[in-house]
């Protein structure tokens, strides 16, 4: 909430501003969201090497 709260210095009429924003918030919640699936279905990550600990 920290980070969100700086944007209110920003210029988002600026587009490089509101693509930088707009995409860091996407991936954000979209990254986790797709190793949480991906580890739900196969168990593993999405590269399984047969490693182990």
């Amino acid at each position: 909430s920290l980070g969100l709260s700086f944007l209110q210095f920003t210029n988002m009429n600026s587009m490089r501003n509101m693509f930088i924003s707009g995409l860091s918030l996407f991936l954000g919640l979209s990254i986790p969201q797709y190793f949480n699936q991906t580890w739900l279905s196969t168990r593993h990550g999405p590269v399984h090497t047969k490693a182990s600990w």
